[in-house]
């Protein structure tokens, strides 16, 4: 160690004198009672070194000596030394230079140095590609003088004891301005204000250190102890911080952890704990950390480039170089809104880095959906969910995944999120109107999304036990599958089934401001999601009962009201059965309609009721003088395709007065009578009337 120093051996000897006349001159008692200065003989020692040939010319301004007591017996204290090379540049230069020296030695007639402190000077760490660890005093131009230098010839710690620097086994430097080249690492640090003591014993090197620096333009603070063990070349470090601003040390700390990730955009200062190893290559074999951070911001190219800004975090993990990965055992964010809590993992072995992890995040608005949603993560059920989930709240979001940063780019391998959904708002087949309020719950898989809607509304419908499901959401088509439970104004439900996309009312020919009542009904569909959507790309049903039901001239031209109806709807067509009023007539009534254009006839209404006079008026039916009474009447209606369409039944009589007084025939009320009919229209108007199987009393006809 240090070998240019003992290079200068009769600087030593002539300190060896000095200490014999200081001794001598002052005694044992003076020495205990403070420094002495030996100023005195500062011209006599500077021409003793200048007659010496030395390969630097050393110069300072005062000489002392003090005594420390048994730990440190002797010290020899030189003020603003510089060592300047033949060129008469500064190599070194330090302010205040404390020898301790060997009292045994001394006592013996040779001068051994035990220590050597340095105060606010400039010292150079170098640790080179094969390990070897170097410490010298910075002078200018680059130059440094080594003090000490492991596995070195001169002056390493394997040289003889009886060395003028054998037994050097301290150098402590305080205030200091240093600078750090590890070759290994590729790392180049500058702090300034660093004390560090290095302290050599048999097997290992031991360094505390104290360092107050900048870092941009947060204050860095770091203290604790480095062991280079001698025997195998590893080091064992352990760091307490404050003030460290990841963003401003990126290049050290993945000089230091190369599996991590850009850590470039992380503008937030932390402080903790951190223990590490390292081995003879250089690379960090284990460690382990505690962090805690501040107020600050977060922003990374896996998330987008988003800014996020951040409260307050807590991070513990660990790193095993024999996996190559960084456990993460605890992240706790706290963004304001949300806070997230994460476990997960990076690794690298056989391939490129890898990331997996389970992520929550609580107190989250639906509207930062997509900002706290990478864009690569689940591409198309992200592209949906953040197009057609609007506003409201999402809690209890529990994200399961793992990816790999391959060099094209960040790729993921598996992913699984779970939500909560309150007060939202779900657009479902835009534009129809969107289900709000929404409630429930949300599954995401990469090309999947499931959507349970426990409740929600669509204008003033409400849904219960709703479900969504989409697929294929990376292809070109994907498919959206949906069912549910409706009740509410059958009003609405006709706007709804009325909107462009669908134009189910307009094929019926319902008016959603001419009907009334409500209705409940299971819903079921299936569709593409393509924006150009006809109603026959779509597999559409549902089935319910309508009350209270009420539509002006929606049954064969007649109202009706006061509904109790049963209904089954599909893309092939309708069916309704019920009772209900007609034209103020208390009916059994029926309703088909086909929707394929297939079947004929394409409309079919059905009626059963009992026709008094007034209602036979009210129906458009003169029977009068010819039928006076009640009539039971079972029709059916039907149009055809152009317009055709034919009205056929039966009529009983029994309660009915039927007189045919051309023929001067009568039957009275109570005697059966019966007749069936045939009415055939062109464009609304009644064409052809036949009236067969008259039977009255004795009387048999066909007209």
């Amino acid at each position: 160690m240090i070998r240019r120093l003992s290079r200068i051996g009769l600087d030593i000897v002539l300190l060896s004198v000095l200490a014999a006349v200081c001794l001598a001159l002052y005694g044992v008692w003076k020495l205990a009672d403070g420094p002495v200065s030996l100023g005195f003989l500062k011209p006599y020692v500077e021409e003793r070194l200048e007659a010496v040939d030395l390969p630097h010319r050393i110069a300072f301004s005062d000489l002392m000596l003090t005594w420390g007591g048994t730990e440190r017996p002797l010290d020899l204290v030189m003020s603003d030394a510089e060592l300047r090379g033949e060129d008469d540049i500064v190599v070194a230069k330090v302010p205040e230079i404390s020898i301790g020296l060997d009292l045994p030695a001394l006592l013996e007639g040779r001068l051994v140095l035990k220590t050597i402190r340095l105060s606010d000077a400039g010292v150079a760490v170098v640790r080179r590609k094969d390990g070897t660890l170097s410490i010298g005093l910075a002078g200018e131009g680059g130059r440094s003088l080594t003090l000490f230098e492991s596995g070195g010839a001169a002056g390493g710690p394997g040289e003889s004891g009886g060395s003028l620097l054998g037994k050097l086994d301290r150098i402590a430097i305080h205030r200091a301005s240093v600078s750090l080249d590890d070759r290994l690492l590729g790392l180049r640090m500058s702090p300034d204000r660093v004390s560090v003591d290095f302290e050599r014993f048999d097997q290992a090197i031991v360094c505390a250190f104290d360092l107050d620096g900048w870092s941009g333009d947060k204050r860095l603070s770091l203290g604790g102890t480095a062991e280079y063990r001698l025997t195998d070349r590893t080091t064992h470090l352990a760091v307490d911080f404050r003030g460290l601003v990841p963003g401003n040390l990126a290049a050290t700390l993945t000089g230091w952890f190369p599996e991590l990730p850009d850590l470039a955009g992380i503008d937030i200062p932390l402080q903790g704990n951190l223990q590490a190893s390292s081995g003879a290559g250089g690379g960090i074999q284990q460690a382990r950390f505690t962090v805690s951070g501040g107020a600050g911001s977060l922003r990374l190219a896996a998330l987008d480039g988003h800014r996020y800004d951040i409260r307050s975090l807590v991070l513990t993990g660990r790193y095993g170089a024999a996996g190559r990965s960084v456990e993460i055992d605890r992240l706790d964010i706290d963004l304001g809104e949300p806070r997230l809590s994460l476990t997960g993992a990076l690794s690298r072995i056989g391939g490129p880095l890898r990331f997996s992890a389970r992520a929550r995040l609580d107190g989250m608005t639906m509207a930062a959906l997509g900002q706290y949603w990478p864009e690569w993560v689940a591409v198309g059920a992200r592209r949906w969910l953040t197009a057609n989930l609007n506003r409201g709240k999402v809690h209890d979001v529990v994200a399961d995944l793992s990816a790999s940063f391959p060099e094209s780019g960040a790729r993921l391998d598996r992913v699984k999120v779970t939500l909560a959904l309150e007060q939202a708002i779900l657009h479902y087949l835009k534009p129809l109107p969107p289900i709000t309020e929404a409630r429930g719950t949300v599954a995401i898989d990469r090309d999947k999304v499931r959507i349970v809607v426990e409740g929600g509304r669509v204008s003033d419908l409400v849904l219960t036990d709703g479900r969504i499901d989409i697929t294929d959401l990376s292809a070109e088509r994907a498919q959206m599958v949906l069912s549910g439970r409706v009740t509410g104004p059958i009003s609405t439900a006709v706007s709804v089934l009325d909107h462009p996309r669908l134009g189910y009312a307009s094929r019926i020919g319902l008016d959603p401001g001419r009907v009334g009542g409500q209705l409940e009904m299971r819903i079921d569909g299936s569709f593409p999601l393509i924006d150009a959507l006809a109603l026959d790309d779509a597999a559409l049903g549902a089935s319910g009962t309508l009350t209270d039901a009420a539509a002006e001239g929606a049954f064969f031209g007649r109202d009706l009201a006061d509904g109790t109806l049963r209904f089954a709807l599909d893309n092939r067509g309708m069916k309704i059965d019920g009772d209900a009023r007609l034209s103020g007539v208390a009916a059994t009534v029926g309703w088909r309609e086909d929707f394929t254009g297939a079947e004929e006839p394409r409309r079919r209404y059905t009626v059963r009721a009992r026709l008094d006079d007034d209602a036979r008026q009210r129906f458009g039916i003169p029977l009068a003088p010819i039928v006076s009474g009640p009539l039971d009447v079972e029709a059916e209606y039907a149009e055809f395709s152009g317009g055709a369409a034919r009205a056929t039944g039966t009529l009983d009589a029994a309660d009915a007065e039927v007189a045919l007084a051309p023929l001067e025939w009568w039957k009275p009320p109570g005697v059966a009578g019966s007749a069936s009919f045939q009415v055939a229209f062109d464009d609304g108007e009644a064409r052809t009337v036949r009236i067969g199987d008259l039977v009255a009393g004795d009387l048999r006809a066909t007209v």
